[in-house]
This record gives C-alpha cells, structure tokens and sequence, in this order.
C-alpha cells in the first residue's frame, strides 16, 4: 500500500524505502512463495516494477524447490493442488516454462515422464475452468 501512494503522489522517498525493503528485507521460502505470488497478482499493472521484482524472487525460489512445494514425498505420484500450492493458469504456465526450473534430483526418464504428464493434465484441467 505504501508503494502504491508513493507512484500515486509521486512521493520519491517512499518508493525509495518500499523498494529497499522489498529488495532487503523479504523473505522467501516454502511457506510463502505461493501465497505471496497470489496476493502479488492484483499489483500487476498499478505497480509494475515491483511486482516484477517480487514475482521474479519468487519464481527464483520456486526454481530451486519446486519439489518441496508441490510434490509430496513420493515424486511417482501425481502432485498434489491445494490452497497451499495453486497457482492460476498464466502463474503456473509461466513457473513451468522457466529454462531455469529445476526438476528431479533423479536421473528416471520414466519418473519424470510421470511427473510431466501429470502436470499436462492439471494444465488442461486448468484451462477448462
């Protein structure tokens, strides 16, 4: 919210010390990066620049722990969607098209041809609703 007053009235101080905090003081991790992702979607277009900032934060983190957060322990099964873990369509397809996501610490062709033909078909699922 403060962002937001300080584009509105022009105010530089205050974009200055949201941006600080944003790029300082958040914290991402596996209890958060999804919610955080969800509540961002609103700011997109009235605060642009920082929504980049924090959504890119975000996609970092899930790149690097995209298994902990979706798939439970056993990575054959299909993962699971909660209101933990969903993502809308245009979040989730951008997530899964980043070259820079890390999938499988197993070298399984057959697992991960599991895993992404499960996530093929929450995608479809997704797009019918």
């Amino acid at each position: 919210d403060f962002c937001y007053f300080g584009h509105k009235y022009e105010i530089p101080s205050l974009v200055n010390f949201t941006s600080n905090v944003i790029n300082n003081n958040l914290t991402i991790n596996k209890e958060n990066a999804v919610a955080i992702l969800q509540d961002l979607e609103p700011y997109k277009l009235n605060l642009e620049s920082e929504y980049h900032v924090i959504s890119n934060k975000c996609f970092c983190f899930l790149d690097d722990n995209f298994e902990d957060v979706f798939f439970s322990t056993d990575f054959l099964k299909p993962p699971e969607v909660n209101d933990a873990n969903f993502l809308s369509f245009q979040i989730l397809h951008t997530l899964l098209k980043r070259p820079s996501l890390k999938l499988l610490n197993t070298t399984s062709i057959s697992c991960s041809k599991n895993i992404f033909s499960a996530w093929l078909d929450m995608i479809s699922i997704f797009s019918l609703i």
